[in-house]
């Protein structure tokens, strides 16, 4: 599996040493966190101090998915900013996130299952 975090690349051969690589990130505040497996699928995680939220790509290109969070206000009129690898602030909506347990526990079933983690809600952004 191949990840990229904070911009830096790195490839793992098998899923402990993926999931290692992944536990070690745990303590950092802000992520991104972009994860691909052998069969082009890739899930990007993006992360602050507090939360996170997800976004999974079936091959390059797809318009993909994006995390959805029922238990959080869907108005859009709050926003959690994420500082992404670039240095570029984003702000999302707040609907989209998670806390950051969830999130790392998504990106964990990524690693062993290769799929759209079933764990979080996703929206089809082609939808849009």
């Amino acid at each position: 599996m191949r990840f990229v975090i904070n911009g830096e690349e790195h490839n793992t051969a098998c899923g402990t040493e993926a999931e290692a690589l992944v536990a070690s990130c745990r303590q950092i505040g802000d992520l991104e966190i972009w994860a691909s497996d052998v069969n082009k699928a890739s899930l990007c995680a993006v992360l602050n101090a507090q939360c996170g939220w997800l976004m999974f790509l079936r091959f390059p290109e797809d318009t993909g998915f994006s995390s959805r969070n029922p238990m959080e206000k869907q108005n859009g009129s709050d926003d959690e900013m994420f500082l992404l690898s670039n240095g570029q602030a984003d702000n999302y909506p707040s609907a989209w996130t998670f806390d950051r347990a969830v999130i790392f526990d998504a990106l964990l079933e990524f690693i062993n299952s290769g799929s759209k983690p079933s764990i979080v809600a996703w929206h089809d952004d082609a939808l849009n």
